[in-house]
């Protein structure tokens, strides 16, 4: 963190959703618990993301430089506790959400490797959508997949991107590569939860 600047925490908009803010009251366990039983919902890990954004990006700005990294590194905390929040059950050791939260954020800094080129806009995609976003990406057919990540991600055109593919032995137009990302972007969104794309598309 930049000594003498002040600390710039992530708003996160959604926080203020109707379907986050009925949320409010309920217990970090009873968010826990109906994340794990309610996969079909994203409603209750955005509030476990919105509740504690705060406190984990506040930890990530003390040990990383710029806002533009600590942006990322932020969303691939969120991403990596998505994955492991799911099977987590407090039986031993640290006993609540919050400690556990603040633990693997500590391994997570220790162990994360920063890409040369940072392609993460977190006002674009906030950590809770992106972690659906990626959940949904891996859903599709890999050639799908792959046009959509370039286009979407790497900001390649369909030239770019039909040169690559032909030299990988897949011949494409212009045409299909315009059909394929229409397809694509079609299937990603279904594939989110449907509250998650009340929340987040319709803000």
């Amino acid at each position: 963190m930049q000594i003498g600047k002040p600390l710039r925490i992530p708003q996160l908009p959604e926080a203020n959703h109707p379907l986050i803010e009925s949320l409010r009251n309920q217990s970090d366990l009873e968010l826990l618990r109906q994340f794990q039983e309610y996969p079909e919902q994203g409603k209750f890990f955005t509030a476990i993301v919105c509740r504690y954004t705060p406190i984990i990006y506040i930890l990530i700005a003390q040990a990383i430089v710029t806002p533009e990294v600590s942006n990322y590194v932020l969303a691939i905390a969120w991403r990596q506790f998505f994955y492991e929040m799911r099977g987590l059950h407090f039986n031993s050791g640290l006993d609540c959400l919050q400690d556990w939260l603040i633990y693997q954020t500590g391994i997570l800094l220790q162990e994360v490797t920063i890409p040369e080129v940072i392609t993460y806009n977190l006002q674009k995609t906030p950590p809770a959508l992106w972690c659906y976003v990626e959940q949904g990406l891996d859903t599709l057919p890999p050639l799908l997949r792959f046009i959509l990540v370039t286009s979407e991600r790497f900001n390649w055109n369909h030239t770019r991107i039909i040169a690559y593919l032909q030299s990988e032995g897949h011949l494409l137009s212009l045409a299909e590569i315009t059909e394929y990302l229409e397809q694509g972007y079609q299937r990603l969104e279904w594939s989110l939860p449907e509250d998650i794309r009340l929340i987040y598309l319709e803000l």
